[in-house]
């Protein structure tokens, strides 16, 4: 794209939830904001920075490929954007941006790795996962973005498979954790759960085929393997699940069976806490004298 010629760039959501020329505002959000979040990383990477899935990243980045809403057009959720207005920057980089973002998504679809460009690191393909996240057959089943009248990016949930193929293909932070499965999200908008670690509380995503093995182990102790996602410090945010393998747990027992198989009752009041008899105090110097020296004090 040559950076002095005319600018048009149009995003069309299509499926049964833009009748009307309508659209969620969830939607909106998440495809207007990671599509530029993606450009920014992309053009992060071009200047040679290291990109990441979050974080605040360089304001000269930001600006050179600010995008902002004109308006949306009568149809199926039409919406025209423009370059920001009065920026102090020049728009090479955005140009650049589009046609590394329009490089990548030919290779994603052709599942060709090598052809991948090298600024389309492992946080560009999470912000594609994330952006097409909303994408649904009964409600916005595709999202279009035209550049000049040429279709740069058609995103459906062929394209978000075909992302998480690559995703996996390019073996990125690849971690595993052992943990409860709880909180699962089973609708096909989202698809996702929570497993909570000693420490933590992840989330994961899983595709449609994995529906079923998550729903019969919610709830277990499981080993759950996957692409991660690292934030800054090295923390795990989330974990694109790839296997889940139940870990076997003990039965679980009440206080009353446990008491009984070690033949004791239940304490009812708390004078029962209390010795039947004085002990001496030389024998408690005696105990105390050995415990200090257990604790090597």
């Amino acid at each position: 794209m040559d950076p002095d010629s005319d600018f048009s760039l149009v995003i069309t959501a299509r499926g049964p939830a833009t009748t009307g020329g309508r659209l969620p505002l969830s939607e909106l959000a998440r495809v207007a904001g990671e599509f530029q979040a993606t450009l920014e990383r992309i053009a992060l990477g071009l200047s040679g920075g290291a990109a990441q899935s979050g974080g605040r990243r360089p304001a000269d980045i930001v600006e050179a490929v600010r995008l902002e809403i004109r308006g949306f057009r009568v149809g199926s959720a039409v919406l025209e954007v423009d370059r920001a207005q009065g920026a102090l920057f020049d728009h090479e980089l955005l140009a650049q941006s589009f046609e590394v973002l329009e490089a990548g998504a030919s290779a994603i679809v052709a599942g060709d790795v090598k052809a991948l460009p090298e600024p389309f690191t492992a946080p560009v393909l999470d912000g594609l996962l994330h952006m097409s996240g909303g994408i649904a057959e009964a409600a916005v089943a595709a999202v279009d973005f035209d550049l000049n009248g040429h279709r740069m990016l058609h995103v459906d949930s062929a394209f978000r498979q075909a992302v998480r193929v690559m995703r996996r293909s390019r073996h990125y932070d690849q971690a595993s954790l052992v943990g409860r499965l709880q909180m699962g999200d089973f609708a096909l908008s989202a698809l996702r759960c929570r497993i909570d670690t000693i420490d933590s509380s992840i989330l994961c995503n899983f595709d449609e085929s994995m529906r079923p093995q998550v729903l019969a182990d919610m709830d277990s102790m499981v080993i759950a393997s996957g692409i991660a996602e690292f934030g800054i410090g090295g923390t795990m945010r989330s974990l694109d699940l790839v296997d889940l393998e139940v870990v076997p747990e003990g039965s679980r027992r009440t206080f009353e069976e446990l008491a009984a198989e070690q033949g004791v009752g239940l304490i009812s009041d708390a004078a029962e806490f209390g010795l039947s008899e004085d002990v001496p105090e030389d024998d408690f110097e005696s105990f105390f004298q050995s415990a200090l020296s257990a604790r090597a004090e």
